[in-house]
């Protein structure tokens, strides 16, 4: 026959009554905690109630600071009684600005660089690239000859000593690869700020220790992302490697910037 989970086991005293006239009987064995690299904890914590009704109210909304985020159920098998176990999650806020500030301690900072394909008619230095490789624009767009003259190739194209056409490499090219670079930090704030979205779509300086950029580019703030976990927020703001260059109307602040 199966012993109650509310009967302790001979000689432990581990576990804490929480009266007699509500579904949730005590608090059992087995509570754990995690803190990730954000300073984030998650607890869980087992309790022990009374019939079905008693698993949506098992335990406090809220366990040293923590917000209760989730709950899972699993019958006893005396029948009567379920194993309920929360989640708590939530993280302690530094003084002096309720985490307003980057602390490197805290804050969390990713660097991703990669190879983006643009038009090749987004090439800065495009008009060097027809001259160089027979190139022209039909219709708007860029087409590269399949041989470069030897004209082009410097060659004065008179006489006997008249070079003989190449192959040329930028023949069928469309498109060229971009170094995109990007740069986040991850922080936790105990609330969402007001003013999260003032500086989207405006150049800034990320905080941390971002890399060097290549000349004639600098860092643009894009859309911030925020969820709740627990009693806290945990706020992720980006910023991207841009061309100086680039027509500052395109460039809306308040994230209104045209695709």
């Amino acid at each position: 026959m199966s012993r109650s989970p509310y009967t302790p086991a001979s000689g432990t005293t581990g576990r804490s009554p929480l009266g007699t006239g509500g579904a949730t009987l005590f608090e059992a064995f087995g509570m754990a905690a995690t803190q990730d690299k954000h300073g984030v904890w998650t607890v869980q914590i087992p309790y022990v109630v009374r019939g079905v009704a008693g698993i949506w109210s098992a335990g406090p909304a809220r366990y040293n600071n923590l917000d209760l985020v989730a709950r899972s159920a699993q019958a006893h098998d005396d029948g009567e009684h379920f194993i309920v176990t929360n989640t708590y999650a939530g993280a302690e806020i530094p003084q002096g600005g309720q985490g307003s500030t980057y602390d490197d301690r805290t804050t969390v900072y990713d660097m991703q660089a990669t190879w983006e394909e643009e038009p090749i008619e987004t090439h800065p230095n495009i008009s060097d690239l027809l001259k160089k490789f027979a190139g022209r624009i039909v219709n708007g767009e860029v087409i590269f000859d399949k041989e470069i003259p030897a004209a082009a190739q410097g060659g004065s194209g008179l006489g006997s000593g008249q070079s003989a056409p190449t192959k040329n490499p930028m023949y069928g090219v469309v498109r060229w690869k971009k170094l995109g670079v990007t740069w986040s930090a991850t922080r936790i704030l105990g609330t969402l700020p007001s003013g999260i979205l003032a500086n989207v779509g405006k150049r800034t300086n990320p905080p941390g220790n971002p890399p060097a950029l290549p000349p004639d580019t600098s860092w643009m703030q894009l859309p911030p992302r925020a969820s709740k976990r627990g009693s806290v927020w945990q706020v992720t703001e980006e910023w991207m490697m841009i061309d100086d260059k680039l027509p500052p109307e395109l460039i809306a602040s308040g994230g209104n910037t045209p695709s």
